[in-house]
């Protein structure tokens, strides 16, 4: 916290913009701060005024620091925040959960204080659920440090997450510390998907009939539709490309499975239904 200006019409304007489209789309994504670039200091925004960022903050201000005041650094570009505003709070970003099975984060910390370090949580889940940690982040005064995280996504809530929570400062001072920057991610298939390319599903989402191509060995598969009660709702056993009717069920996400002869998975993917 500690530089108050008010960029009243500035940040009227941007908030306009913001506030109906907070919701990230697209599976990759850099989330920066450099949209801020009417500021010329450090400054408390409303955070509708922040690109795909809000807060949990009673006062909805998150601070955002600018590139070299008090010889303080950004990791990239001129702009970063300050987890510790006016409160002890956390910042989040929602996106569109798209049947995804794996998230790769990655974010740069740094504590504010010499002597000791700041802490972070984060956390990944449906945006209306209980959210499940990822991880207890710690970092000291001395550079930016980098994280990389593999989260797998277990929810199917139509929005996804990321929330990163103020734990502990150096100074214990409610309002100073947790600097973040270049926060990164990634949402893509799992491994298992990848290693069995030879199998084919689509379209993704699909409406009455979701169709599954089967490696062209002449071995015999079964596969299964699990309903998010883990109940078996569809099983066919083929050595050809199958075509499921779904039409008789309700939209949402489902589990596809796909097993060999011998009952081993060869492909565990979540799809969902328009």
């Amino acid at each position: 916290m500690k530089y108050l200006k008010t960029y009243t019409l500035l940040i009227l304007m941007f908030s306009s913009v913001y506030a109906e489209s907070q919701v990230i789309s697209s599976f990759e994504y850099h989330l920066g701060f450099e949209d801020l670039s009417f500021l010329t200091e450090n400054e408390n925004i409303d955070h509708n005024s922040i690109k795909n960022w809000s807060t949990t903050a009673t006062d909805g201000q998150i601070e955002v620091w600018v590139d070299g005041t008090n010889n303080e650094t950004a990791s990239e570009g001129n702009y970063f925040v300050e987890l510790n505003a006016n409160e002890q709070s956390a910042l989040y970003f929602d996106i569109k959960n798209r049947a995804y099975d794996v998230m790769h984060l990655t974010f740069d910390h740094r504590a504010r204080d010499l002597g000791g370090y700041d802490i972070i949580e984060v956390f990944v889940g449906g945006a209306n659920e209980v959210l499940e940690s990822a991880g207890i982040f710690s970092s000291d005064n001395n550079g930016w440090k980098n994280y990389k995280l593999e989260v797998p996504i277990k929810t199917t809530d139509e929005l996804l997450r990321v929330r990163f929570e103020a734990i502990e400062t150096v100074s214990g001072d409610p309002t100073i510390g947790n600097f973040l920057d270049n926060i990164q991610f990634k949402l893509k298939e799992s491994d298992v998907d990848r290693d069995n390319m030879d199998i084919r599903i689509y379209p993704v989402p699909f409406g009455d009939f979701v169709k599954v191509d089967l490696p062209a060995n002449n071995q015999l598969y079964s596969v299964s539709v699990i309903d998010l009660q883990g109940k078996t709702i569809l099983v066919h056993y083929s050595k050809q490309n199958l075509s499921l009717d779904m039409s008789g069920f309700n939209a949402g996400f489902y589990v596809l499975l796909v097993k060999d002869k011998h009952n081993n998975t060869i492909l565990k993917k979540k799809v969902s239904k328009f």
